[in-house]
């Protein structure tokens, strides 16, 4: 099976209730070359990263946000599904 792994910046959000929701930050014009350099993204732009994602969801069904944390998820996808 050929493809090639991609990586998602994911930030994990935890509201009053203790409801956790994701959402993945659609980054198309990055590529990153592996783990490390994708958490490297994170650490030199996590302020635009957070004004981003406080702007969108501060406040999602009347719940404010309370925390949040940005990790990096690996995916592989196959050649023939590009």
């Amino acid at each position: 099976m050929e493809g090639v792994y991609i990586w998602i910046i994911t930030a994990m959000l935890t509201y009053g209730s203790a409801d956790i929701t994701t959402y993945d930050k659609d980054i198309t014009e990055l590529t990153f070359e592996s783990d490390w350099d994708c958490h490297e993204y994170i650490f030199d732009q996590k302020v635009i990263l957070a004004d981003d994602l406080l702007a969108e969801y501060r406040l999602v069904d009347g719940e404010n946000l309370t925390g949040f944390d940005f990790f990096c998820e690996t995916r592989f996808i196959q050649t023939e599904d590009i």
